[in-house]
């Protein structure tokens, strides 16, 4: 067992099985979100234009527009950092096994930087005879 940055990970290989984090959840959080977020700021601008508003009802469109804003911009940027391809979480051949302990919304940090545990199946063939 040894700790390895993502460069000395190297490309797939051929019999390699990748898994990696889904993006579809983020996805469908953006959409709620900023769906909400719409319709916060089209109601708030269609009922100022037709009636006479005052600060109070200012003030909590506005919260809840910041809050639906906020939301799915976390959302769209976790969406955005699924598609990456730095989006794995462990990488299985038939030789070694590779487990990426840093979050793959992290793909700004430095690649340099120890973040795989490489398990050759020699090293823990021993599990299975317990």
């Amino acid at each position: 067992m040894r700790l390895i940055n993502i460069h000395q990970v190297g490309n797939k290989e051929f019999d390699e099985q990748v898994f990696r984090y889904t993006t579809i959840g983020s996805l469908i959080v953006f959409s709620i979100f900023f769906a909400l977020f719409l319709a916060c700021v089209g109601h708030y601008v269609w009922y100022s234009i037709s009636f006479s508003v005052g600060l109070w009802f200012n003030l909590i469109y506005l919260w809840f527009a910041f809050w639906f804003g906020f939301i799915s911009c976390l959302a769209w940027s976790r969406y955005r950092a699924g598609l990456l391809a730095s989006n794995w979480l462990m990488r299985s051949s038939s030789n070694r096994t590779l487990i990426k302990f840093r979050s793959f919304q992290n793909y700004n940090y430095p690649e340099t930087d120890p973040a795989v545990i490489e398990l050759y199946w020699q090293e823990i063939d021993w599990v299975r005879m317990t």
